[in-house]
C-alpha cells in the first residue's frame, strides 16, 4: 500500500553492516506524529506511535519495508497477534532493533483517497520513477493503457485508464482512476472518482465540486 523507490540493495547491506538482528526502512516526514512517529534513541528504535510508553519520538515514521534475521520467529505467537507488539518488541528487547534512512520517495495509498491522489495529483512523482521503473522490472508508469479500448467520441481529460477498459462513445471521465476490466457505458459522466469493475467511490478534488451519473 505504498509508492517508493528504496534501494534494498543499500537497505540490506545496512542490515548486514549493523550486526543487529532487525532493521526497519524509516522515512522522515514532517507528518510523523499524525502518521505513527517512531521512537529512537542511541541510533535504534525503541517504540512505536509510544506504544512502550517510552515518551520516545522522532519526525521519522516506518516504511513497511524491513529485513530480520530468522531471531524474530522466536517472538512470535501462533496465534492471531500483531508482529509490533510480538516480534518487533521481540528483537527491540533482545539484540536491538536498526534503522535505514529512505531519502527518495515515499507514499502511503493505503487509502482510497491517498490512492487516488498518488494516481493524478503525484503523477509527475510517480511519472520521474519512469526510468529506474524500466530498468528494475521493465515496465514503465502510464496514464492511458495501450490495452484500454476508448472510443475517439469519448472525452477524457485528468485521468488515469487501466488495461482492458471500454469506454464507449460520448463518455466524460475527468479527474478520475479507471481500474482494468471496466466499461463504462456510451454517454456515461464519471468526475473525481476511483472505479473498479464493481464499484464506483467519488472523492473530493481540490478546488472542484464533486458530480457524477454513473
Amino acid at each position: 500500500d505504498i509508492i517508493s523507490d528504496i534501494d534494498f540493495s543499500a537497505l540490506i547491506r545496512r542490515h548486514k553492516e549493523s550486526g543487529l538482528p532487525g532493521t526497519l526502512t524509516l522515512f522522515e516526514t514532517p507528518e510523523a506524529a499524525t502518521i505513527g512517529s517512531i521512537g529512537i534513541e542511541n541510533g535504534l528504535i525503541k517504540d512505536f506511535r509510544n506504544l512502550r510508553n517510552t515518551g520516545l519520538s522522532s519526525s521519522f515514521i516506518y516504511t513497511g519495508a524491513a529485513v530480520f534475521s530468522p531471531q524474530i520467529f522466536r517472538y512470535l505467537k501462533p496465534e492471531f497477534s500483531g508482529i509490533v507488539d510480538t516480534g518487533f518488541t521481540g528483537v527491540i528487547d533482545n539484540g536491538g532493533l536498526g534503522f535505514y534512512h529512505h531519502k527518495g520517495v515515499w507514499m502511503d495509498i493505503g487509502t482510497m483517497q491517498n490512492y487516488w491522489q498518488a494516481n493524478l495529483d503525484q503523477h509527475s512523482i510517480i511519472a520521474n520513477m519512469a526510468q529506474p521503473m524500466a530498468q528494475a522490472i521493465a515496465m514503465r508508469p502510464h496514464k492511458l493503457s495501450p490495452q484500454a479500448l476508448i472510443s475517439p467520441e469519448a472525452r477524457v481529460s485528468g485521468s488515469v485508464i487501466g488495461r482492458e477498459c471500454n469506454i464507449g462513445a460520448h463518455a466524460t471521465i475527468t479527474n478520475s482512476v479507471i481500474l482494468p476490466g471496466v466499461t463504462v457505458k456510451p454517454g456515461s459522466t464519471i468526475i473525481n472518482a476511483v472505479v473498479d469493475p464493481g464499484s464506483i467511490t467519488n472523492m473530493e478534488y481540490p478546488q472542484q465540486n464533486r458530480t457524477e451519473r454513473w
